[in-house]
Order: structure tokens, then sequence, then C-alpha cells
């Protein structure tokens, strides 16, 4: 074949690549009211989806500026599933008790499209995983090296907001000594509440560079971060590095116990424990006391391959059991070559303590469902916690085989999605309140200072409620008085400047404008 038809045909290839990938829908146009009468704040936007897929639309409100939440109730118009491109409107009947002027919003849109597991599975890359392992080897001990523990910390937390993760610390104390469990969040877009958790410890023993333990699954979960930057998903996912696993699952433990938000329900953790160490000799593998006698059936299976250590275990408790077959699942589906061996121990593992030697025990004992992923520790790597446990001593292709298959995992349990998010900025509109000059309410002196007096004409002795709000929706005054009273409200404490004053009875609704100068 002729370079030039070699050049012409990789362009028409390159060409059909890109416009066979599925965009995102897109939205502009987007105009936020607040109308402080009502209640009620209006999104006009308009929507459109190049491919002409189904599209889903979500208002997605929130207090704090971190966790945005979907509303339970109060929206109508162009929300959910099934909204059509074009000119479209969501309005929410807002709780009274917020102030909107407080809240953060988004828009979020996503379509019908799958998304291809199996091509986020396919880029996890051995060579970035050994390159990345070899750069971070080293003794990560509070004592022994503090310095390089600090220095591991830093190196994942600039990952972590590298990727545009909400990323923030649950601090500890042990021994006197101060311990950082690092986490970053990648919010769902539907149900952010609902968190998928993956972990692994970054500290090593005092005398051990701790390649496979645990170097091996910080570059596991970093590799599985980079993949996934660019994808949505409806659940959240949080990315955990622990500290202080070496002393005693201390990390964890503060985690379980203080650091989940209660914004957060945890549905599942993937918690790589050594993920590195690969053999395929005879007799390689070891199995701890009485593990024949408690599961028979993989003691018989590790039996029939010479006790190699060619396998991953993946390790759940009796409640963890969807979970554990979630990743079976996972590893047969996307990475059938990689042969895996799944227990559920009985309960929270403690007559089997061997399989309690990891970050996931702490959430057994919360009653929360949780893997460990494991390559065996001291039962195959006999250069577990000494200073041969370096880099190159890994198999890389077997690591990468376990990150796939824990990354189809996550994806599947997260709920992958084509979309995107869209920041609103709020303005305030009074277009839905009478602003008759000859109304019923009658308010002065008008500009008003320290003072002002409000009366209802021809209002019988019905209850109003009385609200002057700024020009932003913010209420700076909110009372009620019976028609045919006069009422005097003071304006002490309240800014100068341009207001509006609203009396509401049932669906009477009656405004003035109202200047303040001080």
């Amino acid at each position: 074949m002729s370079d030039v038809l070699t050049s012409f045909c990789f362009l028409f290839l390159a060409s059909v690549s890109l416009t066979a990938q599925n965009e995102p829908p897109t939205v502009d146009q987007i105009q936020m009211s607040v109308n402080a009468a009502d209640e009620t704040i209006s999104v006009d936007y308009a929507v459109n989806d190049q491919e002409g897929d189904q599209i889903s639309v979500y208002l997605r409100v929130s207090e704090d500026e971190e966790y945005f939440y979907i509303p339970d109730e109060g929206l109508s118009g162009d929300w959910g599933e099934n909204v059509g491109s074009g000119t479209r409107q969501i309005t929410w009947a807002y709780p009274s008790a917020l102030d909107p002027r407080t809240l953060s919003f988004q828009l979020s849109v996503w379509d019908d499209h799958p998304i291809d597991v199996q091509s986020l599975v396919n880029q996890v890359d051995s060579q970035r995983l050994q390159d990345r392992l070899a750069s971070y080897q080293g003794i990560k001990h509070y004592l022994q090296n503090p310095q390089g523990l600090q220095a591991f910390r830093d190196t994942i937390q600039s990952h972590f907001e590298g990727a545009g993760l909400q990323t923030y610390f649950n601090n500890f104390t042990f021994s006197g000594t101060e311990g950082v469990n690092i986490i970053g969040k990648k919010p769902g877009l539907e149900n952010a509440n609902q968190v998928w958790v993956l972990d692994g410890h970054y500290d090593t023993v005092g005398d051990s560079p701790g390649a496979d333990d645990n170097g091996s699954a910080i570059v596991g979960i970093l590799e599985c971060l980079d993949i996934l930057d660019d994808v949505q998903f409806k659940e959240s996912i949080n990315f955990i590095a622990f500290d202080f696993e070496e002393q005693g699952l201390v990390g964890s433990n503060r985690y379980v116990n203080t650091g989940i938000r209660n914004t957060e329900e945890i549905e599942g953790v993937f918690n790589l424990e050594m993920i590195g160490f690969y053999s395929d000799e005879p007799n390689s593998q070891m199995l701890p006391f009485g593990f024949d006698i408690l599961f028979p059936e993989v003691a018989q299976e590790v039996a029939n391959e010479e006790f190699r250590g060619n396998f991953l275990t993946n390790v759940g408790n009796e409640a963890s059991a969807d979970l554990i077959e979630r990743l079976d699942l996972a590893a047969e589906n996307y990475v059938p070559n990689l042969r895996v061996l799944s227990l559920a121990v009985p309960g929270n593992g403690s007559i089997t303590p061997d399989f309690r030697r990891s970050d996931h025990a702490s959430f057994w004992d919360g009653g929360y469902p949780a893997l460990m992923l494991t390559d065996g520790a001291n039962f195959r790597n006999l250069n577990y916690h000494t200073p041969e446990d370096t880099w190159e001593k890994l198999n890389y292709t077997f690591m990468s085989q376990v990150v796939q298959a824990t990354l189809a995992a996550l994806v599947e349990a997260a709920e992958p999605v084509n979309g995107r998010t869209y920041e609103i900025e709020s303005t305030v509109s009074y277009q839905h309140v009478h602003l008759d000059p000859e109304a019923e309410l009658r308010i002065y002196p008008n500009p008003a200072s320290d003072h002002l007096m409000v009366e209802i004409q021809k209002g019988g002795n019905h209850l109003y409620d009385i609200g002057i709000f700024a020009l932003n929706g913010h209420a700076v005054y909110q009372g009620q008085m019976h028609g045919k009273e006069n009422r005097r409200i003071s304006l002490v404490g309240i800014p100068a400047g341009q207001y509006l004053i609203i009396a509401n009875y049932l669906e009477n609704k009656l405004a003035k404008e109202l200047l303040i100068q001080k």
C-alpha cells in the first residue's frame, strides 16, 4: 500500500472514530429567577443532544457548596428522565426555612447512551503502575521516616485535587502524632448521598519501603482516578488513603466512627491491600491455619493448582455477599484472564483474624459491606514487612488485572452516565407580584429610616404574612398582622437600599416598593 493511501486510510479511520464518539447533552441560556412572594425558584434553560438521545435533567441544590442534592418535593416542569430538546423550565417551591441567597445551584444533564466499561478497563496501563510505584517507593512510617510519610500525603492530596475531587482530611491523634486520612469525593449527579468507597492505606512499617504493602494499592487507586477523571456517575465515589493502618487499622476506625458525613450512605467498599505479588511456581501459596476447614472448596481449588500464588483473593463477610458477587462478575466479564478466589467469612471475621488484617474490617465493624482485595500478604509474599518489599519484585501484569477488575466493579456500582454539570448564577424577579400603587397595602414613611408603619386597608380581619425582601430575595423581616391593623416595624439593623414589602393571605398578595435611607 502506498504511503499516500496509508495516510488517507489513517485519517479516514480517525475521523470515523471521532465522529462516532457520543457527546453529552449541552445546556445554554440558563436563567434563574427567585420569586420571594411565592417562595419559588424558576430555571429557564435550553437543552440539546446532538445524537437525539433521551435526556435526563435535574436541578441540584447545595447549602454548603459541596453536597448537592435533588429536592425531594416541590419540583415541577421539565425535569427528570425523557426531557426533550428545546427551551425548558424547572420550578421549585422551596421550603420557607431556606434562604435562596445562601444556596448554590447546578443543572445536571445526561443522555441514555451507555458507557463502554470495557474501554475504561482497557485504559489501565501496567507500565504506568510500575513507573509510579518505583517513584513512590520508600519508608513511610510516623517514627522512622515522618518526612517520607508527609511527602506521600502531599503527593496523594495533590493528585486528588488535580483530578477535581472534593478533597478533605479526617484528622486524628495516635500516640501523640497526628494521623491524616485523605478523602477525595467524586460527587454523584443524581443520588449524591449514596457513596461507594475505593481505599487503601499509605503508611508502611518502620523498615520496609512498602512496594506491595501498600504502595501497590495507592498506585491502583490513582490509576482508577486518572481513568475516571472525565466520567460522571449517578452515585458518588470516595477515594480514600488511610493512615496508621499498620498500627492496628487506626485510621480507618477513626474514619468509620468520625469521618463519614451525615449526608453519606456508604453502599460498599473496595479495599485494596497488597495487589502486586504473583507467582506461578508450585507451593508458592500458603494457607492460614484452619483454612481448609472453613473454606474447603476454595482450599481444594488452591490445591488443584499445586498451591501456586497466581490468583486474587476476594474477601468479604457474609453481609457483603452481593459485593463479593459484583467483583466476581466484573472480573469474569471484563478481565477473564484474572483468576479470582472468593471468600465470605462468618460475621465480622472474629474467628478468622487473618482476614481482618486490613481497613475493610473497620467497615465490617461499622455494619458496611466491604471487600479486601489482596494477593495474600505473607501467605505468598515472603518479602512482607521486610526491607525486601521493593517494586522490582512485583508482577505488573497481575497488578493491572486486579486494578481492571476493581475499576469495572466500581464503575458498574456507581452507575456511569454520559453527562455534564452546569453551575447556575441566580437573579431575583418579582414579576408575579402586583405592584399597583392603589393597592390596599399602605406603608409610610417611604423613604423610611429607622421604622416603618404598615396598614392593610379593606383587609377584613384576615391574618396576613408580612415580609420585607431585599432585591436578592433575602427576607430581612418576617411577621404577621391582621387586616385593618396598623403595625410599626423597626428597621434598625436593616441596611439602606431598595426593598419590597409583601403581604400574603391565601392567594391574595399585596406588594409595595420600599426605599430605606440611613
